[in-house]
């Protein structure tokens, strides 16, 4: 490969050819920071389209665990869609 970008690239689509349909592809996808663009650019569901955010990204941290980390946790990303 004659860049780092090439060969990120390249690893990024062969996990998705082992991974197809598999649970870990996600975590994957959230890891390399680009699950929301793939995610809506590769599907064909005008619903799920209309639904998706960026902040679903991440689950939303319960209400419960922010309280007791001292707001230590918080996803603030929700707070921008007014959830």
């Amino acid at each position: 490969f004659k860049n780092n970008d090439a060969l990120l690239e390249e690893i990024q689509r062969e996990r998705g050819r082992e991974l197809l349909g598999e649970f870990q592809r996600k975590f994957d996808l959230v890891r390399w920071g680009i699950w929301y663009q793939m995610t809506y650019e590769y599907t064909n569901y005008p619903t799920l389209k209309d639904n998706m955010l960026p902040c679903h990204e991440y689950y939303p941290i319960p209400d419960k665990e922010v309280v007791y980390s001292g707001g230590a946790l918080d996803n603030k990303a929700y707070n921008e869609y007014g959830m």
